[in-house]
């Protein structure tokens, strides 16, 4: 409901630009021409070796990354700007509207930081500024997990006798060492906010898209009080004990989310080998963290990278890639419609005692009209007493 507020008060047509309609339209024709090149009497011969067991276990592993999810927003804003002490079934209910407009938007992460930030200030009075201060701090830690994933990558390409041992750890090292410039480059540019108006000012005479545009108008006047509202955040979390709290449950949303796509592939019995899981699941995060790249629905993106992950592997495997893309599109929209009404009964019965909104409003307004009142006749005794006396002395 909070998505849907925010998308008809801001707008829908922000939205859904011409740019952002191409983009969908061009990988909606991709997943056209990829499927027509199935066969479906294999397709749905696979049906039956699903392990329904193992989706089951995958979903539920989502449903609880996506509350990790929303509580590392909590814990982040709780250790920053604890002025503003946001109950966790509000920050659930923010990050999961959040995830809803990304979810049914194209341009999904843009909406996304839109959302929560509109949200934010119009509940708890967070400003945007400090809003996308936290957001870079998150985004500054989560980036330590592609360390892992390289890891995995070049691991599972060894296992799959693709390179030797030799080259997969030089590749390593080559990997992590792009890896770790792109790090610090990421932690001076999130406290140099200027250094990204440059680059933006310098891909928007490239390609001129409208969203760049606007994030550039934004930094250019925001970009002081982000970056000191980011040096402040970031020397309350570097505290030893709060970094290794705040890592702890990064990597363990991460973790749960790495196991929930991986269990997907583990559906179909026949060649899918854990190699090709780790591979296809890496490359899955890589296209997924460029929203420009690929600046689609969710479902629609699901089904677009199993589409080009079929390039990479046997043509063999193209029914049951399908019907894996297809799967994790479905596994999506279940867990996060599940989650959803599991978060709207948690607050609901957490609400249940307090009074409404309205009904706390209606008690100030009868609570300060008779303080009004009571002030009102105090000045008029004060008046009478007063002319009672100048009269006596009269």
């Amino acid at each position: 409901m909070d998505g849907i507020i925010f998308l008809s008060e801001l707008g829908w047509k922000k939205y859904f630009t011409k740019t952002r309609i191409l983009f969908t339209f061009i990988v909606l024709v991709i997943i056209l021409l990829y499927t027509l090149t199935l066969d479906f009497a294999i397709l749905f011969s696979k049906l039956s070796d699903i392990k329904w067991e193992i989706f089951a276990f995958s979903t539920i592993i989502g449903i609880i990354a996506i509350y990790f999810d929303g509580y590392v927003w909590k814990w982040l804003i709780d250790r920053i700007w604890p002025q503003h002490n946001i109950p966790i079934n509000s920050a659930l209910q923010i990050h999961f509207a959040a995830v809803g407009v990304g979810l049914g938007i194209p341009m999904g992460g843009a909406s996304e930081v839109g959302t929560r930030a509109w949200l934010l200030k119009k509940k708890f009075n967070v400003t945007p500024e400090e809003t996308i201060s936290s957001m870079l701090l998150f985004r500054l830690f989560f980036y330590t997990t592609t360390f892992v994933s390289t890891l995995l990558f070049c691991s599972s390409l060894y296992l799959l006798d693709v390179v030797s041992l030799d080259n997969a750890i030089i590749l390593l090292i080559i990997l992590y060492v792009i890896e770790a410039i792109g790090f610090i480059l990421l932690a001076l540019i999130s406290y140099r906010l200027d250094i990204i108006y440059r680059i933006m000012s310098f891909f928007h005479k490239i390609i001129p898209l409208k969203i760049i545009e606007r994030l550039n108008n934004y930094l250019l006047t925001k970009v002081t009080v982000i970056s000191n509202n980011f040096s402040e955040g970031g020397k309350k979390i570097l505290k030893k004990r709060s970094i290794i709290v705040f890592l702890f449950i990064i990597y363990l949303q991460y973790f749960m989310r790495q196991i929930s796509i991986w269990s997907a592939f583990l559906l179909l019995i026949p060649g899918i080998t854990l190699p090709m899981i780790i591979i296809a699941t890496t490359f899955t995060t890589f296209l997924l963290s460029i929203p420009i790249t690929i600046p689609s629905m969710q479902g629609i993106r699901e089904l677009s990278i199993v589409a080009i992950l079929s390039l990479f592997m046997k043509s063999a495997l193209d029914e049951e890639l399908f019907l894996i893309g297809t799967l994790q599109t479905l596994q999506i929209w279940i867990y996060f419609i599940i989650a959803l009404i599991i978060i709207l009964i948690y607050v609901n019965l957490t609400n249940s005692d307090r009074l409404k909104p309205s009904e706390v409003s209606l008690e100030i307004d009868v609570h300060s009209n008779q303080l009004k009142t009571q002030d009102f006749n105090n000045e008029s005794v004060n008046i009478d007493k007063r002319s009672m006396d100048h009269t006596k002395k009269i």
